[in-house]
Formats: structure tokens, sequence, C-alpha cells
């Protein structure tokens, strides 16, 4: 095979996982961390490992209890990630998050930031803390 040949075939492979990484780009996973979640119980995954499996699948949307799961590893895999607490909803991205005036980064643990309380003005205002990022 010639180089012309090799180089064809990575662009070809290039283009091939950019499509699918932009077909994949409407999948979303919410996690709840109470039970105000509006579906009926067989439809949220419960446990880590149904959590881990649907993901693993790809599955365009999740719904979950397992927090442990939270990492902005799923937007890698094309996940939108919300989380919802007493009836409040935050999407968690890289960049201007609501919650925080810092510049959410991928080395940031967003789990640990979760429970640490830094968004609690935003999903449980009427728990004001006034906690800071990590």
């Amino acid at each position: 095979m010639s180089s012309a040949d090799c180089q064809s075939t990575k662009n070809i492979q290039y283009m091939t996982d950019l499509k699918d990484q932009t077909n994949t780009m409407n999948k979303e996973i919410h996690f709840y961390m109470d039970a105000s979640y509006p579906f009926y119980a067989d439809q949220v995954c419960m446990t880590y490992d149904d959590t881990r499996s649907s993901i693993e699948r790809g599955h365009e949307v999740i719904h979950t209890t397992s927090i442990v799961n939270l990492s902005f590893d799923l937007l890698d895999l094309g996940y939108r990630i919300f989380v919802h607490r007493r009836g409040k909803s935050l999407e968690c991205k890289l960049g201007s998050m609501d919650g925080t005036d810092k510049e959410i980064r991928r080395p940031h643990n967003i789990l640990k930031m979760l429970i640490a309380g830094v968004f609690d003005d935003v999903l449980s205002p009427e728990c004001n803390n006034n906690k800071s990022v990590m």
C-alpha cells in the first residue's frame, strides 16, 4: 500500500469517526439525586451496573439515580449530562456553568463538586451554603 493510499485510509477513518461522534451528540443522561424523577421505577437505572451497562450499549437517553457514574468522560461518548434534584435541573458542561463563576474544565471532578455543594444554589436554592469550587 502506498503512502497516498495509507493517508486516504486515515482520512476516511477520521471522517467516519467524526460522523459517528456527530451522530451521538444527541444522547442524554439524567442523574436524579432524589426520588423526583418523573418516571416509573422500571424506567430508571437504579444501580451502578445497570447505568454502566446502558452507557456501554450507547442508549440514547438514560435516567439513573447512580450519581457515581457522573463524569465528564460521558461527553466523549456523546452524552449531554443533566443533574436533577428537588424539581430543579442543571446541565453539566465544560466552560461556563450555572452555580459557579469558575470555568469548568475537563480535569474538574464534577461528582466531587456536586457532592461538595458547589451547585446547591441551582439545585437546592433553599440550602444556599455559598460553597466554592474545589
